[in-house]
């Protein structure tokens, strides 16, 4: 989806652009114009979206609105400082589809274009996230991150990716074998100039269909990321691609908190023994009261499942305040297996009870029957 912006600051040119490729929008340097010539490059080329972004919306730039609203058959939308309502009011009467806040233009060009999708204005890619997190270590984040991934990704080949994103001990790149290039390390470097085709170079493609973005190989400490740096590559994957999980794994520093806000859904697997229940329904309440995380997006996954003197599943979901979405029965040896051999479950076990529960919880999450 192409989109031409206009400026009337040059020292904001480089900024809006990427903001623009940033969200997978086409943005070529030839699609920044001064506000004086935006009338021209749109007769030069169709868009598909008009961003004019200004440092103080004046009645010139108003009526530049005005006439490009009338002009033009796409979505206008208009970019300038807030705290001034009367401001955001003028510009949606002259013809704006959105006022955005320039100084959080990333988060409300996000929010916008997404708006704009669901109301059918613009064809624009708005892919899932799926997080994956746990209230303790050894509960099966990375089990169930990779499994679902790979699962979803035998209904949608080459649409679906997995990030690793967590802090603790990363070992996604030792499950499967990867020499990666590139790893999520780099996004400190590389955040500010991100677009879609050094995504691309920064994941791993796995012979099953599925993208990989992940720490390094024998890291005993993942190093946190920014929220700088985790927000533009979090929605950039949105716009990519049709679903990406992510595996956050046991610890939730502020970054990892807001990248499950942008979350369409939250899965918490839980052992169901009395420390795992009582420390995941703490979880699940740090979710949605410290982190903002909507309550229905959460849902609690029962892994390892099958043990001896669990906790009853009715029990269970009693202690959770909530139901259980799914269960993901214990098979060590078949995890096993396929860890040995670097491989996903799909690939090591096809048949396997475990693996099909990954299926079942797919239909779960898309509310039709397991």
């Amino acid at each position: 989806m192409r989109i031409v912006v206009a400026y009337d600051d040059a020292g904001q040119r480089d900024y809006l652009r990427q903001v623009a490729l940033s969200l997978g929008l086409e943005c070529t340097a030839q699609d920044c114009v001064r506000l004086a010539d935006l009338g021209v490059r749109l007769a030069q080329a169709p868009y598909d979206l008009v961003l004019i972004a200004a440092g103080q919306p004046t009645g010139q730039v108003l009526n530049l609105v005005q006439q490009t609203a009338a002009y033009v058959k796409v979505p206008v939308l208009v970019a300038g400082p807030t705290g001034d309502l009367q401001t955001a009011l003028q510009a949606i009467r002259a013809g704006a589809r959105e006022y955005l806040d320039v100084a959080r233009l990333r988060e409300e060009l996000n929010q916008a274009l997404e708006k704009l999708s669901q109301s059918g204005a613009i064809n624009y890619r708005h892919g899932k996230l799926l997080g994956v997190t746990a209230a303790l270590p050894g509960t099966g984040v990375t089990t169930v991150a990779v499994n679902l991934a790979f699962a979803l990704a035998e209904r949608l080949p080459r649409r679906v990716a997995l990030a690793e994103i967590g802090t603790g001990v990363p070992d996604l790149a030792l499950q499967l074998d990867l020499q990666p290039r590139h790893t999520t390390a780099d996004l400190h470097k590389l955040w500010d100039r991100l677009d879609s085709t050094m995504m691309m170079q920064m994941l791993v493609e796995h012979p099953a269909g599925t993208f990989l973005l992940v720490h390094a190989p024998g890291t005993l400490q993942a190093e946190p990321l920014s929220w700088n740096a985790l927000q533009p590559a979090l929605l950039l994957l949105k716009a990519m691609l049709d679903v990406t999980v992510l595996d956050c794994g046991h610890f939730l520093d502020q970054a990892l908190g807001r990248a499950l806000t942008l979350c369409d859904v939250v899965l918490v697997p839980v052992r169901l023994d009395v420390v795992s229940l009582r420390l995941t329904r703490k979880l699940i309440r740090t979710l949605a009261e410290e982190h903002g995380v909507a309550p229905e997006r959460i849902h609690a996954v029962a892994n390892r499942t099958g043990q001896r003197h669990q906790i009853a599943w009715k029990q269970a979901e009693e202690t959770l305040g909530r139901p259980i979405l799914e269960a993901i029965p214990d098979d060590p040896g078949t995890v096993n297996e396929a860890i040995n051999h670097g491989v996903p479950l799909i690939r090591a076990a096809r048949r396997a009870t475990l693996t099909r529960s990954f299926d079942k919880l797919i239909s779960r999450l898309e509310g039709k029957p397991a």
